[in-house]
């Protein structure tokens, strides 16, 4: 599914048959209009999601990046997820510098009720082995 055209189904199409023989028990289907509702939620999550980090690697990278581009080269990267109580921690593994970029980026930002941080303040963030300072 594409976060960009995401497709919908207009209504749920469920069997009557299956294999050549009637389905003896049918269950009530879901309301596709609803259905429908939550995958464009859902899309606009994902793009508005997408669209942050491309204007973060943008910012640190000082090239354009595209939603293509941006999906080509970071998220595709190999990662390893850890659980451990609350914590979830992501390894790159170094696969992947703009992965560090983006990390460095996002520390920098802040919430709509946050204050904006000042220029001259020093933002470092431990980033396997390595610091980014902004």
């Amino acid at each position: 599914m594409s976060v960009v055209v995401p497709a919908l189904s207009s209504t749920s199409r469920r069997k009557s048959h299956y294999r050549g023989e009637e389905i003896g028990k049918r269950e009530e289907g879901v309301d596709p209009f609803a259905c429908n509702q939550v995958c464009l939620l859902l899309a606009g999550f994902g793009y508005q999601i997408m669209h942050v980090q491309r204007a973060v690697l943008e910012r640190m990278t000082g090239t354009g990046w595209s939603l293509r581009r941006l999906a080509e080269r970071v998220l595709r990267a190999p990662a390893r997820f850890t659980v451990s109580g609350r914590r979830i921690t992501m390894t790159t593994g170094g696969a992947s510098v703009h992965w560090r970029m983006l990390a460095c980026g996002l520390a920098t930002l802040h919430g709509p009720s946050g204050g904006a941080r000042s220029g001259e303040e020093e933002t470092r963030m431990k980033l396997g082995g390595g610091e980014c300072r902004r």
